[in-house]
């Protein structure tokens, strides 16, 4: 294993098509949008990580509910040839154990001890056995993260309906749903409402002039229906949207 380099990127809103004659591991840490691999779109959100294999095109953008994101990404040559996921899309576990070892690697990596290049291709190659190790899970992983990702690239349309989603797979309904539960704890649904209030948390925060009003934030978080959001908001965090804006610029 040879480390090519890491990097933290800065904020941004896009990156144009390109490849490395290495693999690289894009760690999310913040926003959402559109990740395209050989022409393939996938969504991108906190914590979801990506694998680009050697001369794959590659790039990502912001959708349009969203202007910006943050990553984290490690290029490593595999000289070996061990290293070979079936899937190229992954989530941090719930510990960030990816994004810890990746800074981790990171202050290694620039540190120019004598021994600091070898403990990060060491580091570099405990992270590819986190991920082999994830990518050998049964295919009850997979159907809980085709759902998810099918809710995090349609949260934001008021007409997404998960059961719909769940219909267009090979599985049942109903064996979607209790699976999807036995990973995450809840339904499919339950997840749709957590991440658009999420969302809506993260917009109710962002400095923007003027700031989104209730409205707008309610449609960019899939609500069509400014008043349910806000039931749902207050029932969810015990106060209104306006109340916890107002609450966290105190």
């Amino acid at each position: 294993m040879q480390v090519k380099g890491t990097r933290l990127s800065p904020v941004l809103s896009s990156c144009r098509m390109h490849s490395h004659p290495c693999w690289e591991l894009i760690l999310n840490i913040s926003g959402y949008g559109i990740e395209t691999i050989s022409g393939k779109e996938t969504p991108f959100f906190p914590s979801s990580i990506t694998l680009c294999p050697p001369d794959t095109p590659h790039g990502k953008r912001c959708d349009a509910s969203h202007r910006e994101w943050m990553d984290i990404s490690l290029q490593f040559q595999d000289d070996s040839g061990r290293f070979q996921p079936q899937r190229l899309h992954f989530q941090d576990d719930p510990g960030h154990s990816v994004e810890t070892l990746l800074r981790l690697l990171q202050g290694i990596y620039y540190n120019p001890s004598p021994h600091s290049r070898q403990a990060a291709c060491a580091m570099a190659e405990a992270i590819c056995q986190l991920i082999l190790s994830w990518d050998e899970k049964n295919q009850s992983d997979k159907i809980t993260q085709q759902i998810k990702n099918d809710i995090f690239l349609h949260f934001s349309d008021p007409d997404f309906s998960v059961m719909e989603a769940m219909q267009r797979m090979n599985y049942c309904p109903d064996h979607i749903r209790r699976v999807f539960r036995q990973d995450t704890g809840i339904t499919p649904t339950a997840y749709l409402t957590k991440i658009r209030l999420d969302h809506a948390r993260e917009l109710l925060l962002r400095p923007v002039s003027p700031a989104y009003s209730i409205r707008e934030i309610a449609q960019r978080c899939g609500f069509d229906d400014p008043d349910y959001f806000c039931r749902l908001f207050h029932k969810e965090t015990g106060c209104s949207p306006r109340d916890y804006r107002k609450g966290q610029e105190e």
